[in-house]
């Protein structure tokens, strides 16, 4: 941002900007309509913590799915019938770097289209009341369906090395 308007000031001083049109002649006249903010990251929806009016119990089903950073809301499609789903959790950090916007949540980086689980449920069109929310939910979110998530935590890799012991032998060594 800071650059942004280091760069504004300076294309004034150079005579570009204000009433007069950019022409072609001008490449270092910045465009007439700005584009979107580089920190324009989906909102992630935070319940309060229980001190603070938040819920103290939650949802226990096992939810997982291929979390998504593209709407205006973060959330996650469980490839069912649920479709995408808005995320409500009790922490998270989304947050942009060199490759892209991420979720943090406590250790774990999420990237969009990564696996993820947690603990939780299907809310529908819930929660009507938001005072037990860290923010309101933005506009843009209100009409998608929600999900509980109470913490969550990369998937574990469908292909994880199984253990088999051996079977029981006659002998002992």
């Amino acid at each position: 941002m800071r650059r942004l308007a280091l760069l504004a000031a300076a294309l004034v001083l150079a005579g570009c900007g204000g009433d007069e049109p950019c022409g072609d002649g001008a490449p270092q006249c910045l465009p007439d309509e700005p584009e979107a903010p580089v920190d324009d990251l989906p909102h992630l929806i935070l319940y309060k913590s229980a001190e603070d009016g938040g819920p103290e119990a939650f949802m226990e089903a096992l939810i997982g799915g291929k979390l998504d950073l593209s709407g205006p809301c973060v959330a996650i499609r469980t490839g069912g019938s649920e479709g995408r789903s808005v995320i409500v959790t009790t922490e998270g950090v989304v947050k942009r770097n060199d490759y892209g916007p991420y979720l943090e949540v406590g250790p774990h980086s999420f990237r969009d289209g990564d696996d993820i689980m947690s603990g939780g449920g299907f809310m529908g069109d819930y929660p009507q009341d938001e005072s037990f929310l860290q923010e309101p939910i933005p506009e843009a979110c209100k009409g998608d369906p929600k999900v509980q998530l109470s913490m969550i935590y990369p998937m574990p890799p469908e292909e994880a090395p199984v253990f088999n012991p051996p079977p029981p032998t006659d002998t002992i060594s």
